[in-house]
């Protein structure tokens, strides 16, 4: 899987994070699928690459939204967007995506929408 920009954030030489970030111009209902994959796949690299130290860092994506048209109006959650039998919803983990809505940001925007 490939994403659009990958950054890591380091403090020296030590790998504090990797900041993904990927642009929208329309409104995807597997966004969360998407972003679960890119992350996932982030973090599969860390357990196969060879680190002496066995440090792990956190990974973070951010979704810009640059439709002006429309709200963004899908699912921002995995819950969200599977069928999910009732038994079975309190052992399916969620995964959420930060998502910003890039043309309706204001000067007080303080995050990503809910």
């Amino acid at each position: 899987m490939e994403r659009d920009v990958a950054k890591r954030w380091r403090n020296g030489n030590i790998r504090i994070a990797c900041v993904g970030i990927e642009n929208q111009t329309n409104p995807d209902p597997d966004i969360s699928l998407r972003v679960m994959g890119y992350d996932g796949a982030e973090y599969r690299a860390q357990l196969l690459a060879d680190h002496t130290d066995k440090s792990r860092y956190p990974v973070v994506t951010l979704v810009l939204y640059f439709g002006h048209k429309k709200h963004w109006d899908q699912p921002l959650r995995l819950k969200e967007r599977l069928d999910i039998p009732p038994e079975f919803e309190p052992y399916v983990n969620d995964y959420k995506v930060n998502l910003f809505e890039v043309a309706y940001l204001t000067h007080e925007a303080d995050g990503p929408v809910s």
